[in-house]
């Protein structure tokens, strides 16, 4: 499949970027247990150099997903979830050769963290989230688009 024929397509990969578990460590899918998402750990190794080899040959993988809000992970742990997919695919279209398509599909999934314990969710919950993801684009300018 050439980039013109997957027009409107989003073909992706669901990665588990092992950020650690969170509060509740029988609901979090980002440790090994987990699964969902193929391993990929942020820092360099044989397991992450198969996944970076695959998605370079599978040229017609355009979005790579994320997604460690569940278990009641922290905002940090969530940004760094984030942080790693965009990394990862800023390194694989790296690594692509010219005209191969590119991947251009971030998502970050969802599952905003809750209150454990019976106390009450407060509407400044998305605010916070948002604020971690505007702190880690300083790091990872590419989470929110071309810099």
């Amino acid at each position: 499949m050439t980039p013109s024929q997957r027009d409107g397509c989003v073909i992706g990969l669901r990665i588990n970027p092992l950020v650690g578990f969170g509060a509740v460590a029988n609901l979090s899918v980002s440790t090994r247990k987990s699964k969902f998402g193929i391993i990929c750990p942020t820092e360099p190794c044989s397991e992450r150099a198969e996944v970076v080899k695959a998605l370079v040959e599978c040229h017609f993988v355009n979005a790579v997903h994320v997604h460690t809000g569940s278990g009641g992970m922290t905002l940090k742990q969530m940004a760094r979830g984030a942080t790693a997919a965009v990394n990862l695919a800023m390194e694989v279209n790296g690594l692509r050769t010219e005209g191969k398509g590119k991947i251009d599909v971030i998502d970050i999934g969802g599952g905003l963290p809750v209150k454990w314990g019976g106390e009450q969710v407060r509407h400044t919950l998305f605010v916070r989230h948002s604020a971690h993801l505007i702190c880690s684009a300083f790091s990872t300018p590419y989470l929110f688009g071309t810099p």
